[in-house]
């Protein structure tokens, strides 16, 4: 199942907005605009709103290309792209008309919010990219990735400043596309989590309740499964601080362990840890009824998996498994401050504008990544997180914290950011 972004002119009211509510140490949060056309598509069946959200999707992909890192000075071989749009996107269809040859040429206005790397935005106000004109030209399965071979995922790996891909410039198939980028104002870096609501009764008394959400890689049968690893790496972090570990669920395939800790006369730390096939088009509700319960109890949310190009966390496609297996949906408290942490890859694009939305801004923080994350660098940058919330020190600031969690990526930034504080 791929799921493009949804990008409908409805939205336009969710990037109204004059301000931005993310604090990123490596990027900025900036709003941008541009217009662009396009050879309408007769065979497939879609209207031209349909069409241009999977032509803007097309961005994605290109804000990755080493072509683009290079302009601005960034190596290839240590950040993996320049940052990520937020979803949705704001799209106005400006006209429908033929030209001198009978094609039907679209044209549309875009605008919304995207996550850059500060080293971007300190050299340009503007970013231009080529975009597809004629989508009848632009598939090249040489100029696609190697695994995910696909039309359906051909936008995600959109590079056409790749080797042996200069067909992909002419300007018969693609067409330069500039973005306006234009300043918003930001949360000031000195901003804080609410640890003495987090830590005081949160709906749960003396309890600090944590949800531990582990995917799989590839496949939940491999026992050298990267997933399966990061599930035993976590527990190793609880028995090293001194928890105590209880198997709750000893099933072969989606283990639950039980961590905790008394840390004070007033607090104890209890944390639910789930192993669970997480992708949507999983036929199993481990997944789905873990995340209702960790939603609807937890004090600090952590999931650590694939986002299914914004799939797997879909809030209606996990209501609908609950449904259909006799569940209640997720009920989402509004009154309950809580800390999400989703690491996976471009969550800044999928799941802040979604999870910011499900709950008033000052009882939600939401640390995502504006870029692709790894399962071999999981464990270090959650192991930092933990250090920062589970001890009774005071947190740092948002800043703080997140600039220590970046530290074991060395060189690379995942454009860590954390939002609607």
């Amino acid at each position: 199942m791929v799921f493009r972004f949804i990008l409908i002119s409805i939205f336009a009211s969710a990037v109204a907005h004059a301000t931005s509510n993310v604090i990123a140490p490596s990027g900025t949060e900036v709003s941008f605009r541009y217009s662009a056309e396009f050879i309408f598509d007769e065979t497939t069946g879609e209207d031209e709103y349909a069409q241009a959200d999977l032509h803007s999707n097309y961005l994605f992909g290109v804000l990755h290309s080493p072509h683009i890192l290079t302009q601005f000075g960034l190596n290839p071989a240590d950040i993996e792209g320049i940052g990520g749009a937020s979803v949705p996107i704001n799209i106005q269809i400006q006209s429908v008309k033929e030209d001198a040859s009978g094609e039907k040429i679209v044209s549309y206005s875009a605008s919304g919010r995207i996550l850059l790397n500060n080293k971007v935005l300190s050299k340009t106000s503007s970013l231009t990219v080529r975009l597809p004109y004629d989508f009848s030209k632009t598939y090249l399965k040489k100029c696609t990735d190697s695994h995910y071979t696909s039309l359906g995922d051909y936008w995600y790996f959109w590079d056409p400043y790749r080797q042996g891909c200069e067909k992909l410039t002419d300007d018969k198939v693609t067409h330069e596309v500039t973005l306006q980028l234009k300043a918003i104002a930001s949360a000031p870096h000195e901003t804080s989590p609410n640890l003495k609501q987090l830590r005081g009764d949160n709906g749960n008394g003396e309890v600090l309740s944590v949800y531990i959400l582990n995917g799989f890689s590839e496949s939940s049968q491999d026992a050298k499964d990267e997933g399966r690893a990061g599930f035993a790496e976590v527990q190793a972090y609880f028995e090293d601080a001194g928890y105590t570990v209880e198997n709750v669920d000893k099933h072969r395939l989606y283990p639950r362990n039980r961590y905790t800790k008394r840390l004070s006369d007033t607090l104890v730390v209890e944390v639910n840890h789930q192993l669970s096939n997480t992708d949507i088009g999983s036929s199993t509700i481990t997944f789905p009824k873990v995340f209702k319960e960790a939603a609807e109890k937890g004090d600090i949310i952590v999931y650590l998996g694939h986002s299914g190009l914004g799939g797997n966390l879909d809030i209606p496609s996990l209501n609908l498994k609950l449904e259909n297996a006799g569940e209640k949906p997720i009920d989402f408290k509004k009154n309950k401050y809580q800390i999400f942490y989703f690491d996976s890859c471009s969550s800044y694009s999928y799941y802040l504008p979604t999870f910011r939305a499900l709950k008033p801004q000052s009882k939600i923080d939401i640390i995502s990544y504006g870029l692709s994350t790894y399962f071999a660098t999981s464990g270090p940058v959650f192991s930092i997180l933990m250090d920062k919330f589970l001890n009774v020190d005071p947190a740092e600031t948002w800043n703080d914290i997140l600039k220590a969690m970046e530290k074991p990526i060395g060189k690379s930034t995942y454009l860590l950011n954390v939002g609607g504080v």
